[in-house]
């Protein structure tokens, strides 16, 4: 059975090298290094936020290296969280950390601190590592299709911290789990300090439309277009 407490040395020990690992493991930068070796791009260098991310992976790596980027981002989440599992119970409020440790590592990982990326990939990773946390995994993911889809919010930075802000109220209020509600609100300030660069600079052009509304407008506008002539 998963420990829920620590009650002893060893398994001190063995909770620790949990947090350790998961932070190294987040620490890897795969944007970076998968676009330096197959591409010869450095992202630091040619992007436009200086960001070794997903979304530069597919921009300046192409769909593959992109996609390969994407797996590896998820799985450096995913795998420590899932292996602690088999060894600390992942409902206990002790192994928010664990969860934690990756993104943490991925915003300010160990090899540059000052190179951090942005968390979003990682954070869907390590949400899937547990069956504890999948279901709020599930809600993330319905609120980031939901704000890129239908209620659209523009630019990207916004988009991100509204979709994590709403998810930490979705959590509070629907989940109601100490555990998931700390670890909700842990990742969604980590997201939301690494956009904080570009929320500043991007903040005279948000927009915001929803998607059927605009579709009714500009049929709207296109019958009129008609009638004029």
């Amino acid at each position: 059975m998963p420990y829920s407490s620590i009650n002893n040395l060893p398994t001190f020990l063995l909770y620790i090298t949990f947090i350790v690992g998961g932070y190294l493991s987040g620490s890897v930068l795969y944007g970076y290094v998968l676009c330096k070796k197959i591409k010869g791009v450095n992202l630091y260098e040619v992007s436009d936020d200086g960001n070794a991310g997903t979304a530069n992976s597919f921009k300046f790596g192409g769909v593959a290296v992109g996609i390969l980027v994407l797996l590896c981002d998820l799985l450096k989440g995913l795998l420590p969280v899932f292996i602690a599992s088999r060894f600390f119970d992942s409902a206990s409020i002790l192994f928010a950390p664990i969860v934690i440790a990756p993104v943490i590592g991925h915003a300010f990982p160990a090899f540059n601190v000052k190179k951090g990326g942005k968390c979003i990939a990682v954070s869907f990773g390590v949400l899937f590592g547990t069956h504890n946390l999948v279901f709020s995994g599930l809600i993330l993911a319905a609120i980031y299709v939901f704000f890129s889809t239908i209620a659209v919010l523009k630019p990207h930075s916004f988009r991100t911290a509204l979709t994590y802000g709403v998810w930490t109220l979705a959590c509070i209020l629907i989940l109601r789990k100490v555990v998931v509600n700390f670890i909700a609100a842990a990742i969604t300030f980590l997201v939301v300090l690494k956009h904080g660069k570009s929320l500043k600079t991007e903040k005279t052009a948000v927009s915001f439309s929803f998607l059927f509304f605009n579709k009714h407008n500009e049929e709207v506008e296109d019958e009129k277009t008609q009638n004029v002539r």
